[in-house]
């Protein structure tokens, strides 16, 4: 469990997030509680030297993902192929 201090105030979660401009905590996959445009997250502290957890892409981000990454073992494939085609491997 993470502790978030914010003035005098003391918020626990298991998974805490920082965002641009939100933090948002966790527990047990539901969202227990949110801080929206903020503009000094100077304010927000993990307490015992907690890091911030990292946001879980969308499905959609994982998709670009790893059709990037497709992409990039074709045109390496394609590459040797053609190396191979001219007597280079």
């Amino acid at each position: 469990m993470k502790t978030l201090k914010v003035a005098d105030k003391v918020y626990e979660a298991e998974k805490i997030i920082k965002t641009e401009t939100d933090i948002i905590g966790y527990t047990n996959g539901h969202e227990i509680f949110k801080f929206s445009g903020v503009r000094n997250m100077d304010v927000f502290i993990l307490a015992n030297g907690a890091e911030w957890d990292q946001q879980a892409l969308s499905e959609r981000e994982e998709l670009e993902i790893y059709k990037r990454r497709l992409d990039e073992m074709e045109n390496a494939l394609l590459s040797l192929i053609d190396m191979s085609l001219m007597g280079g491997i």
